[in-house]
């Protein structure tokens, strides 16, 4: 076969069996059609309570705000600014048109968008890191990953609707991603040989194709695709030697069994041990989409741990108003306790290098709540926040507001609206399945909708 034809066949001939055993392989074998990147992640993050939204909005304007002023739920987010989009003013507006509200809606749609079936614990469609799963999760040893902390539940939905459990037992979830004692990581003598059996085809397949180029009758387009070739190669012996040198890929310390590890003594570590095992396996591939959940809908458990030693659900969430400042700022340590271990994960991903940035310039967080306004168990201004670097698919670094006019039934008021009447009482609300949407072209889905056919098109300004 001529030298002048370097297809992507004859580049993965050339490569052999044993280069397919290499974990980096999908992404030299996407490299020889030209997709060098890494692969974008996908969290979503869900924690309750709705929230208090003087003491969640950002100050500031669109790309000049800031998070740190008195009783802000979001200070500890704001080293990681430029990698957030604050996005303010969405509605769970098809738990209101489906009929469906409060906790029971508000465990189903955040990342569904489709309704709650009646009487039952289920969807109406899948969530968006299961759909994205199915759809690309194949090429990883775990097509998705469910974690919870504390009393906690999934938000994650199958294509039929059904509920899927989470691992909320951090051992358990050390055992399911690296196996009973990290026997495939790094520091395991038979782990150890492996990488340095990869590493050795690393470097002999960069010696072949340093041979290649040095053929004179290659023409331009051919010697720009073997240069996609060798910094493919180079960026994976990079990767393999952070293996071998126990950085990037490696086993977190697993947390010891206890017998209840929802109890509030233990959820400070339970978080803090799924977060380590949620960033190692987006470091080793194990998994590109998962989900990470704190308590439940209407969760009653004490924070003691974020200085709240009271009925989380009757005693705070279902107290906040104007002129109830201690209910605002028992919510406000709630959050900020929240948004502490978010800024935890964001520092791990992003200390772990990959290529010319880091894991979380490759990953794409999806934080959302139950309800807006928990004293009314409201749908209306729920809370979001996106994180990480998006594999540059969303403009971030912003503070996004939507729905300026705030959320109401227009049966109960009617406000000089466009739309809004006692007949059509919310059309004019922002339904948060635009993000949804916006989050699966990111993906590469072609879609104009998510489960509810009748919300058409992305979020407006997100995408880049």
């Amino acid at each position: 076969m001529s030298r002048s034809s370097l297809d992507r066949r004859r580049f993965l001939r050339a490569l052999g069996g044993a280069a397919a055993s290499l974990p980096c392989f999908k992404m030299l074998e996407r490299s020889a059609v030209g997709a060098t990147e890494y692969p974008l992640r996908l969290l979503t993050l869900f924690t309750p309570h709705g929230t208090w939204l003087p003491y969640w909005r950002p100050q500031g304007t669109e790309t000049d705000f800031s998070l740190v002023y008195e009783h802000s739920m979001l200070a500890a987010l704001e080293p990681f600014k430029k990698k957030l989009l604050v996005v303010d003013g969405l509605d769970h507006r098809i738990a209101y048109e489906s009929g469906g509200t409060g906790h029971g809606a508000g465990s189903v749609v955040p990342f569904t968008g489709a309704p709650q079936i009646a009487n039952t614990d289920d969807s109406m469609g899948p969530s968006i890191e299961q759909f994205l799963a199915d759809k690309l999760g194949g090429d990883t040893t775990l097509r998705s990953l469910r974690l919870g902390v504390g009393w906690s539940k999934s938000l994650s939905f199958t294509t039929a609707g059904k509920r899927l459990p989470s691992e909320n037992r951090p051992w358990e979830s050390f055992r399911l991603v690296f196996g009973d004692g990290g026997q495939a990581m790094p520091g395991n003598a038979a782990a150890d040989a492996a990488l340095r059996n990869q590493l050795g085809v690393v470097n002999a397949l960069k010696a072949e194709l340093d041979d290649l180029r040095l053929f004179p009758r290659l023409a331009t387009e051919e010697r720009t695709k073997l240069d996609e070739h060798m910094t493919a190669l180079s960026d994976m012996e990079r990767r393999l030697n952070g293996l071998a040198n126990g950085k990037g890929c490696a086993a977190p310390t697993p947390l010891s069994a206890v017998d209840n590890p929802d109890a509030p003594d233990f959820v400070p570590a339970v978080s803090r041990a799924q977060n380590d095992v949620l960033t190692q396996a987006f470091a080793c591939d194990i998994t590109r989409f998962a989900a990470l959940s704190y308590h439940g809908q209407g969760s009653e458990a004490p924070m003691p741990y974020a200085g709240v030693n009271m009925n989380t659900h009757l005693d705070v969430a279902h107290q906040v108003g104007d002129g109830k400042e201690e209910a605002n700022l028992n919510l406000v340590k709630i959050h900020q306790w929240y948004a502490g271990e978010v800024a935890y994960l964001l520092k791990s991903l992003d200390s772990i290098r990959e290529g010319d940035g880091t894991l979380l310039d490759h990953t794409m967080i999806v934080w959302s709540n139950e309800l807006g306004d928990p004293a009314v168990h409201a749908h209306f201004n729920v809370p979001h926040v996106v994180a990480g670097g998006t594999n540059g698919r969303f403009r971030m670094g912003r503070y996004v507001r939507y729905n300026p006019v705030g959320g109401y039934d227009c049966g109960a008021i009617q406000p000089p609206v466009a739309g809004c009447s006692p007949g059509n009482r919310f059309a004019h609300l922002d339904a948060h399945n635009a993000l949804l949407v916006a989050v699966l072209q990111a993906f590469g889905q072609d879609m104009q909708t998510f489960n509810a056919p009748a919300y058409a098109g992305a979020l407006p300004g997100i995408l880049a």
